[in-house]
């Protein structure tokens, strides 16, 4: 007899191997935490909406910068904490902080504005911190000045804190000149000293002045000499200032000179902005609605969001990377799906190989116990 139990049993063999795959693939599976030691930023913000479901995202950006950092927003968390019954159309009004009494700086109950009048309907008095404050402050110098004066760059300018009180000093430049009416000025003087007082001439400038010749003759020759214009300075008279003295061995003898000088008055302003200092205060937080206008919630939302650093966030991969952080988690499926594919090819080699031999008879091997029981039979 020639029977066909090959493939059959190549069969049943693959067919374990199957189960074996599978037990594999579902007895167990891997699991590979991931630890980050990425920062968190939690930012919150105080905001009025009409819309009671109202998410709070657009509040926020998706991405926030730190020092450098990226944060990527992972949540927003939000709470109502007030609502406002409302008349209508609605603005929100913020005042200055202020540091005297809150009954100076009352809102107004009503505001007219191009689109109607609008009532107050809630105010609140909050506390603040007005740092970073400037007041603008100038001051005017007037100047009596000459020819040979120069105005100062920068003045001294006070300015008076309301807030607090305190008066501050400091030094700020010119930002514009207004001249105003020259006049001559008689208290006019200055001294002269002519060296070599006993020799017959003496120089003055180019010019040789003889001995005791009068020196009011050469008034405009002095002034020359002094670099003093005409048109801005006269001389008058000059005086002998005492007698001839010896110093050093010369001699010497003073004069002074006596005339007018031409005056402008000048007003410069000196100003800027000057910066306080920080103070503590309150403020008026007021909602006002429109007269007139159809009846609404305002709901005033405190909002979190959550920052994480751009490592801890989520961000979309591709097909290669998910695959590759699959087999990395789940290491002992990943060991069941290769063997089963593995097997599955084997199986399908076994198979083929199988019906290649469906023509073909394949002999039966024959024991010799059979043999002897065949040949008895014979006889």
């Amino acid at each position: 007899m020639v029977r066909k139990k090959m493939s059959k049993e190549r069969l049943r063999l693959g067919s374990a191997w199957c189960m074996l795959a599978v037990l594999s693939l579902f007895g167990g599976t891997g699991k590979v935490s991931l630890a980050y030691a990425a920062g968190t930023i939690q930012i919150e913000k105080t905001y009025e909406t009409a819309d009671k479901d109202d998410s709070g995202n657009g509040q926020f950006e998706n991405v926030y910068e730190k020092d450098g950092v990226l944060y990527g927003l992972t949540r927003v968390t939000t709470e109502i904490v007030d609502t406002i019954e409302t008349a209508g159309e609605s603005y929100t009004y913020t005042s200055e902080i202020f540091i005297d009494e809150p009954e100076k700086h009352m809102p107004e109950q009503r505001v007219e504005k191009e689109d109607g009048i609008y009532e107050l309907q809630k105010s609140e008095l909050l506390t603040g911190k007005a740092d970073g404050r400037s007041k603008y402050a100038e001051t005017d110098i007037t100047y009596q000045v000459e020819y040979i004066d120069n105005l100062p760059a920068e003045g001294t300018v006070t300015v008076r804190d309301e807030d607090t009180g305190i008066e501050l000093q400091e030094k700020l430049p010119a930002i514009r000149t207004i001249t105003g009416e020259s006049y001559w000025d008689d208290n006019f003087s200055f001294p002269i000293t002519i060296a070599d007082y006993d020799a017959e001439a003496f120089l003055l400038g180019d010019i040789l002045v003889p001995r005791g010749a009068a020196l009011i003759d050469y008034a405009d020759e002095l002034l020359e000499y002094l670099a003093l214009p005409e048109e801005y300075y006269q001389v008058e008279e000059i005086v002998w200032a005492g007698e001839e003295y010896d110093e050093g061995g010369m001699m010497f003898r003073d004069a002074v000179a006596y005339g007018k000088r031409k005056m402008t008055e000048v007003t410069v302003t000196y100003g800027g902005d000057i910066m306080l200092p920080a103070v503590d205060g309150q403020y008026y937080h007021c909602t006002y609605v429109k007269i007139g206008t159809a009846t609404g919630t305002i709901y005033k939302v405190k909002a979190i969001a959550t920052y994480e650093e751009e490592s801890d966030v989520v961000q979309p991969k591709s097909f290669l990377d998910w695959l590759l952080d699959w087999i990395l988690k789940h290491p002992i499926a990943t060991l069941g799906i290769f063997l089963l594919l593995l097997l599955l090819v084997i199986t399908i080699i076994l198979y083929v190989l199988g019906k290649k031999e469906k023509g073909e008879e394949e002999p039966e091997i024959i024991g010799d116990d059979e043999e002897d029981e065949t040949e008895e039979g014979k006889w």
